[in-house]
């Protein structure tokens, strides 16, 4: 049997069991597997550094999170940004599946990207 770990949350000082936060939000494309390497291992090879090949990265189920909030600030949290961060995630994502959807924006080697409204702080 695992015993049940308290920890300070980072927001309210509380100590208490924390929870998972995502970062990003689960719904903004940070629900899969994924794999952390550290940066340092990254820096200074001579390697382009999105060439992860011959590091070792550390393997996530579901996605990007610590624990570092209780319960009750990941929740708050989640609820105050997470919906217009998602907002901008999917308007990003649309753009940019548009442009590459339109060679002729690609070909001319640059282009444009533009958001409808976004409010990162609306409560």
């Amino acid at each position: 049997m695992q015993k049940t770990k308290f920890e300070q949350c980072h927001l309210c000082g509380e100590i208490t069991k924390l929870t998972h936060e995502h970062v990003p939000p689960q719904k903004a494309f940070n629900a899969h597997q994924v794999f952390l390497y550290w940066g340092k291992d990254i820096i200074g090879r001579e390697k382009f550094p999105w060439d992860f090949s011959g590091l070792k990265g550390k393997q996530h189920q579901g996605g990007v999170g610590w624990r570092t909030l209780c319960a009750k600030c990941n929740n708050d949290t989640g609820g105050w940004y997470a919906p217009a961060f998602i907002e901008f995630t999917y308007q990003g994502f649309k753009r940019y599946k548009e442009l590459l959807d339109n060679k002729r924006l690609i070909n001319k080697g640059q282009f444009e990207i533009s958001f409808g409204k976004i409010y990162p702080l609306e409560l």
